[in-house]
């Protein structure tokens, strides 16, 4: 037992004195993992397309890898409008390992919370999430077209 409590508080220090990875350290995670889940959504999205206009395998890969690379720079500024609370939550839970479904469900368990609290307006939280989505469309689409040419 005596063990166990001395792992239990050698475990707890470490979690304590264990660094916090810095916003922009964090924000790059976010980065890598938004672009790891979002070059197989490309693949199958954009391949047909692409091969319909006679790009080769290389050329669709190079296209894939450009948009991608633009496209977590989209989504990282789509969110940085968000509340501190919700983008710090955001990266928390892919810094931490998580998927990025993991980390909108948060920030979405976390601005639902603040609705029925009435910390925000219902209309205020569908105009930040709004914008957001329409930022990332128009964001998107010139990482996409400008990726092909």
């Amino acid at each position: 037992m005596k063990k166990l409590i001395k792992m239990l508080s050698l475990v707890s220090v470490m979690v304590l004195v264990a660094p916090v990875a810095s916003a922009k350290n964090a924000e790059d995670i976010y980065k890598e993992k938004y672009k790891e889940q979002a070059v197989q959504m490309l693949k199958v999205t954009v391949t047909p397309k692409l091969k319909e206009m006679g790009k080769t395998d290389a050329e669709i890969q190079t296209v894939i890898n450009n948009t991608v690379d633009k496209l977590a720079v989209c989504q990282v500024k789509s969110i940085q409008g968000y509340d501190e609370r919700y983008l710090n939550a955001a990266y928390e839970v892919v810094t931490s390992g998580g998927s990025l479904a993991d980390s909108n469900a948060k920030v979405n368990e976390l601005i639902m919370g603040d609705i029925s609290s009435g910390k925000i307006g219902r209309e205020v939280a569908a105009k930040q999430i709004e914008e957001g989505a329409n930022f990332m469309q128009q964001c998107g689409m010139k990482a996409l077209q400008s990726s092909i040419q």
